[in-house]
């Protein structure tokens, strides 16, 4: 659902869409203000792990095995 825009569309026979207009001024900076907060994220999204640390962990792994194994 779009919601109704404050803004009057500009016609040439009617003054009170003029940008002179207080009324079309504030209804132009409320709309503004509006696009400019930030939007609500409703939805979170578990970012991806990359494949690679798996990898590392492994190997990881493998090196503190060996380390212990040498200390003996």
């Amino acid at each position: 659902m779009k919601n109704k825009s404050l803004v009057k569309q500009f016609r040439n026979d009617d003054p009170s869409t003029y940008l002179t207009n207080v009324d079309q001024q504030k209804a132009m900076l409320l709309e503004t203000i509006e696009a400019e907060k930030p939007k609500k994220i409703n939805k979170y999204v578990e970012p991806e792990l990359n494949g690679d640390i798996g990898g590392i962990t492994e190997s990881r792994l493998r090196y503190e095995t060996f380390k212990k194994q040498r200390k003996i």
